[in-house]
């Protein structure tokens, strides 16, 4: 048994580890919806990600309680050093692969993209939990306790001190977390400004949206960057008036880059003259070239560590982007090898979003969600049918009104009807409809689509293809019902 101010010691790391679990237990209760796409961004199945989401919370609560009392701490250490290091691995073979998922470990507060230091973090929770082992707590415990009984000032200092210290890092991370709000504020703010209103004559509701990287139509962030033959090349040199640019953002080490190189090799080519595409890694030079065999080396950037990618909001690779000729933004990020393969079949195409809404003739913007059941659904899902999205809110008067017209536009033959909602709504079941209802609460899908308010719908062929332009109201979405679908 250690001297008592030693067990104390280790009974001090030991409860450190505990406030740790219980505190990022009962914030993933309060976000299970980020926990899941947590998990998700981490490259976990969805079914694994659903049961994930409920049960993480539960274990590290256990763990947490566990590791308090000195019955349970053995077994609760052992639980905290595996998830521990369960969850080290995952950050490990992400940051192998290029990829930087947010780690939303503590919930919504401090949530940020992994990175050396979250390795760090978690190394030192595993080396404050072992403690358990090196000094077991049946014998530890009651010298600990002992002694604490005959040196309470001194531990009252040392306990202000440790409380003043995590205030400060609470405090550090709401102020982040305000900072965050406050931007998303301001953005809202721009909105408004820019015409975000209640519309009566067209029974549309306005509403402001929030982006999927960079908003389309913003500027493109500068950068000058080295190719892999030593030049330099600058974001403003590569832009040429109607000529888009499309960046591929790639990392050596990344498997699924891996395996899509060889269609950005045949993009490459083929995108030319009407896009320039250009390749974004990251490494050692050397690899890149042994990486990139059939690319013009003055093609391929190198960023140093993900700064450009950070910038555009690209999380992890394989991801892409269009700029435009004038400098702006052309598209949402795409991540993932069908939405880049997707992105690329319509750079040629004119603007993927024109006045803020999706251009007709151009691919429709995939996405993935959830449905009110909690189902996961993808736009892919019907594909080989024709579909009309319909924004909604459950809060907007004029979807209220369109009610009876919604179900019966779902009950006409030939076309799928999907409500894009920002909530459940049990009314509009409740009156017949009985489509696919799926909840977009960020409005991520929306603002895909270029739909700034509810209710708007759009018309999408069997084939994929955005074929109407945005209706906004009751009266618009029903003459878009009226029409026949083109074919492609």
């Amino acid at each position: 048994m250690p001297a008592p101010e030693i067990a104390a010691g280790f009974l001090a790391a030991r409860l450190v580890v505990a406030v740790v679990f219980v505190f990022a237990g009962v914030a993933k209760f309060r976000d299970v919806n980020g926990t899941w796409s947590m998990l998700r961004a981490f490259g976990v199945g969805v079914r694994l990600s659903d049961f994930g989401a409920r049960a993480l919370p539960v274990v590290e609560l256990a763990i947490g309680v566990g590791l308090v009392i000195t019955v349970t701490s053995v077994w609760a250490a052992a639980g905290a050093v595996a998830l521990l290091a369960a969850f080290t691995a995952a950050i490990g073979w992400n940051l192998a692969h290029g990829r930087r998922p947010e780690c939303r470990c503590f919930g919504q507060i401090g949530n940020a993209p992994i990175g050396g230091a979250t390795i760090v973090r978690n190394v030192v929770f595993m080396a404050f939990a072992s403690s358990a082992f090196v000094a077991p707590p049946a014998l530890n415990d009651p010298a600990a306790l002992g002694w604490a009984a005959g040196a309470g000032a001194y531990l009252a200092g040392i306990a202000i001190i440790v409380a003043l210290a995590g205030l400060g890092f609470l405090t550090m991370q709401i102020l982040a977390q305000q900072g965050r709000i406050m931007l998303r504020l301001d953005q809202i703010e721009a909105d408004l400004y820019s015409g975000a209103r209640d519309d009566a004559d067209t029974g549309h509701e306005f509403h402001p949206t929030h982006h999927q990287g960079l908003p389309v139509g913003a500027s493109a962030p500068a950068f000058a960057l080295p190719t892999l033959d030593g030049e330099e090349r600058t974001l403003a040199s590569m832009l040429v008036p109607q000529k888009r640019l499309a960046l591929f953002f790639v990392h050596p080490t990344c498997g699924p880059c891996r395996a899509l190189l060889p269609q950005i090799l045949r993009w490459h080519t083929e995108l030319s003259p009407d896009v320039a595409a250009l390749i974004v890694s990251e490494g050692d030079a050397a690899a890149n070239r042994e990486f990139m065999k059939g690319l013009p080396a003055h093609d391929v950037l190198l960023q140093t560590i993900r700064e450009v990618a950070d910038a555009y909001g690209v999380t992890g690779t394989p991801g892409a982007v269009l700029i435009e000729g004038d400098g702006t933004i052309g598209s949402t990020v795409a991540m993932g090898s069908s939405a880049i393969a997707a992105l690329a079949a319509a750079a040629r195409t004119p603007r993927l979003v024109q006045n803020g809404t999706v251009a007709v003739g151009t691919i429709a913007p995939e996405f993935t969600a959830r449905t009110a059941k909690g189902e996961p659904v993808q736009l892919a899902d019907w594909r080989g049918e024709e579909v009309v999205l319909i924004f909604w809110s459950p809060s907007c008067g004029f979807c209220r009104q369109a009610e009876a017209d919604v179900v019966a536009w779902e009950r006409r033959n030939g076309r799928r009807v999907v409500i894009v909602s920002s909530a459940p709504d049990q009314e509009l079941v409740a009156s017949g409809f009985g489509g696919p209802f799926v909840v977009d609460a960020e409005s991520r899908i929306m603002n895909l689509f270029g739909a700034r308010g509810t209710p708007m719908a759009v018309r999408i062929t069997a084939d994929g293809v955005v074929d109407s332009e945005l209706a906004a109201g009751r009266t618009a979405i029903g003459a878009l019902f009226a029409t026949q679908a083109s074919t492609t």
